[in-house]
């Protein structure tokens, strides 16, 4: 018996790379129908009997698990940075505070989001500016939510990069 063949470092191809520039050859997918029945590949190569061993945390299951738990804390601290970013720009912008408001504005698990929302407090949008209201009178809104979106769009790389070092060092 022959030792299993290393094959972790060849280059991993789909049957779309075929026809591109630089490309050569034909893609194959075997198919397994009555034309082609299973019993039949081994003439095909010639009575030569071939043993592929893969292993390792890419085909255990583990590295897709690690994938899974990466972007779901990856989610929860963004969105816990964005909470901070809305709670900051209210601090800066109501006068007198009353501290109602304030508690509502949460992080949620919404099916395979995680978001920041101020549970449908029903004058929300008006604080935010984005009701009808805001353009029959002279409020036009705090846009905490909004300012706090755009200063996190900067923060993301800075807070999900030691995430996926912590996580990608566990798989390797």
């Amino acid at each position: 018996m022959t030792s299993p063949v290393d094959v972790s470092a060849a280059p991993v191809r789909t049957p779309a790379d075929y026809g591109k520039p630089g490309m050569q050859g034909t893609g194959f997918q075997p198919g397994m129908n009555r034309q082609n029945p299973a019993s039949n590949l081994g003439s095909h190569l010639g009575g030569l009997h071939l043993e592929v061993a893969i292993g390792g945390p890419l085909f255990d299951g583990m590295a897709a698990a690690a994938m899974a738990g990466m972007v779901d804390e990856m989610q929860y601290v963004v969105a816990s940075q964005g909470l901070a970013n809305v709670q900051m720009f209210l601090d800066r912008s109501i006068q007198h505070p009353t501290p109602y408001y304030e508690t509502q504005v949460t992080v949620q698990r919404m099916a395979e989001d995680v978001v920041v929302h101020d549970r449908g407090i029903v004058y929300g949008p008006w604080l935010e500016g984005t009701s009808r209201r805001n353009a029959s009178t002279r409020f036009k809104g705090y846009h905490s939510f909004r300012r706090a979106v755009d200063q996190l769009r900067g923060q993301i790389p800075q807070l999900t990069g030691h995430v996926a070092a912590r996580w990608v060092g566990r798989i390797s």
